[in-house]
């Protein structure tokens, strides 16, 4: 088990570690502390649904660290100009939106669309924008349980990760989701 502080470095090690031997990471995101996995590892992937005990039927959230990396795995050009004014206008406001996927993976994807979130925090940003593709996360907490977002509770209840981050600066708050892959806008949280 390896408890490191929060840098790009260490990130962008950790999640090419998370690669190569299929293993999730703990991590804070722009909002609260999350578990996840660069998209390539498909196994760490995998793992993450067990560890949280989440339903096979629900998809992964993406994380990306910038608008380009949104395309490698979301159709904006499939958006109404409405939805796509809406997206630019919030995507740096701890905003996650379901828009139409380009992947065909039920890990990810559901009725051809994804949940992704464009980072804000400076760190993670930079970290997934290094490591060339985006990656998995989702709240540090069994499914249908609320979020952990203390450092040692987390260590404690999912002690099997093998990597975490941790960082003394975390928002503690929720993404705002919003459903912007049809006419209408929708706020789902």
């Amino acid at each position: 088990m390896l408890i490191s502080q929060e840098t790009t470095d260490l990130l962008v090690s950790l999640f090419k570690k998370s690669i190569i031997e299929n293993a999730p990471i703990v991590f804070p995101t722009d909002t609260i502390y999350g578990i996840g996995a660069p998209l390539s590892s498909t196994i760490a992937n995998k793992e993450i649904y067990v560890l949280k005990n989440r339903e096979q039927t629900k998809p992964l959230p993406i994380l990306v660290g910038n608008i380009d990396q949104v395309e490698l795995v979301g159709d904006l050009s499939l958006l109404t100009p409405k939805s796509y004014n809406f997206f630019k206008a919030n995507y740096n406001k701890l905003t996650t939106f379901i828009i139409p996927s380009k992947i065909d993976n039920p890990m990810y994807s559901l009725n051809g669309k994804i949940a992704v979130r464009v980072v804000s925090r400076k760190v993670l940003a930079k970290a997934i924008i290094e490591l060339g593709e985006p990656v998995t996360a989702t709240s540090i907490n069994l499914s249908g349980e609320p979020f952990l977002n203390a450092i040692e509770d987390i260590v404690s209840q999912f002690y099997q990760v093998k990597y975490f981050v941790y960082s003394p600066n975390i928002n503690n708050i929720s993404s705002n989701i919003y459903d912007i892959s049809l006419d209408e806008i929708m706020k789902i949280r």
